[in-house]
């Protein structure tokens, strides 16, 4: 469901200029965790072809100015270290863009997501999904994890840290909220880069596919022992699992990928969502309801799955479970589709008691999607219900 972002203010984390000329060169490091600190005595380095040049210490601002000319390419990598912080190796272009470091961990089993980009789309939001949990802006603590910097004006740094894991499985997506509800490539050109650090160490870094159309980017997974999963994928959705309730968080989050574009009726579902989001959920059914009777078949499993949840939040479950019985029978209906269903009407079921049926729907919903974490969750914690 759509949040209304809160006003945030901005993190200006980038050089003096827009772009790096041949003469002045200007590079301003912050920290990841901390809103506008800047790091002072980083050593950068430029390598290429394996050598390696000092280019100079940052000073009590967080920068370095240099006239050192290089090529600013991918094959040229820059290098920012600093004791007390992992050391940042990033692949070029390096001009006009963001440069954070990620104070070091003190424990090996705790990770952290750093997303920075450049000057576009100016709102660019990461993601953490896991279990029944869903960390982002508008939900920025959940247990175990944290969301410690956001930012809405371009750059980045957006930073996630989890210091305890508490599910099986994290991941980890970025949404291009400034273009929530376009088809453009803006997401492709924005040289968007995701790292993760483990302990003192930077893990992984994933660079986003280019000249792609797409407002989301499944980034990658990870699990309790440590097994990375690269998805690196880049889709479009109308929509994205924004609401402030856990519980619906985890099943919205996971069905972006086969959401279709609301192009039939997009003013009615767009106004249900917000009406979801501000919890006024009897408007957010009549709205999801006239859309419904204009929207394309593609459409309607999810429309439907957000009356399923509606109903849910106002406490009418046999209500859920009506709609949620009908998604399957809608042309063309997805996998994630019926999951969800199964998943919604599970949760009315446990809401009245009825731990069975509810298992039953939850094991159905699993048997559809495997290795969702949210459904074997759920399955398992209603199993401990039955006598």
């Amino acid at each position: 469901m759509i949040n209304i972002k809160p006003y945030l203010l901005p993190l200006l984390l980038l050089t003096g200029y827009t772009g790096w000329t041949q003469n002045s060169k200007t590079i301003k490091v912050l920290d990841a965790t901390v809103k506008d600190a800047v790091v002072s005595g980083a050593e950068i380095y430029i390598q290429k072809n394996g050598r390696q040049s000092v280019v100079g210490t940052t000073n009590g601002n967080g920068e370095i100015q240099t006239d050192r000319n290089f090529d600013d390419d991918e094959q040229t990598m820059l290098i920012i270290k600093k004791n007390g912080y992992s050391t940042l190796v990033v692949k070029c272009p390096c001009q006009g863009y963001t440069y954070a470091l990620s104070p070091s961990l003190k424990d090996n089993q705790a990770i952290r997501v750093v997303l920075s980009w450049g000057w576009k789309p100016a709102d660019l939001d990461i993601h953490a999904i896991y279990g029944t949990n869903h960390v982002y802006y508008g939900k920025q603590n959940g247990p175990g994890a944290n969301l410690d910097v956001d930012d809405r004006n371009g750059y980045g740094p957006e930073t996630i840290t989890v210091a305890e894991r508490d599910a099986d499985e994290y991941t980890f997506w970025v949404r291009d909220y400034t273009n929530k509800k376009y088809r453009t490539d803006e997401l492709s050109r924005s040289n968007a880069k995701v790292f993760v650090y483990r302990g003192d160490e930077l893990v992984k870094t994933y660079y986003l596919p280019g000249q792609q159309e797409g407002n989301l980017w499944k980034v990658f997974s990870i699990d309790r022992s440590n097994r990375i999963t690269d998805y690196n994928e880049l889709s479009y959705t109308g929509y994205f699992g924004t609401d402030y309730d856990d519980i619906s968080a985890a099943t919205e989050a996971e069905a972006v990928a086969d959401v279709a574009a609301a192009t039939a009726a997009p003013d009615y579902l767009q106004q249900g969502e917000e009406a979801y989001a501000r919890k006024d959920y009897e408007a957010a059914v009549r709205l999801y309801m006239q859309a419904l009777r204009q929207s394309a078949a593609p459409e309607q499993p999810h429309i439907v799955n957000n009356i399923a949840l509606a109903a849910l939040r106002m406490g009418k479950y046999a209500e859920c479970i009506e709609a949620s019985n009908k998604v399957a029978s809608f042309p063309g209906v997805t996998s994630q589709e019926k999951a969800n269903a199964h998943y919604n009407a599970g949760m009315a079921y446990e809401k009245m008691g009825q731990y069975r049926d509810a298992a039953q729907q939850y094991q159905k919903a699993a048997n559809t999607v495997s290795n969702n974490t949210a459904y074997l969750s759920a399955l398992k914690r209603v199993r401990k219900q039955i006598k």
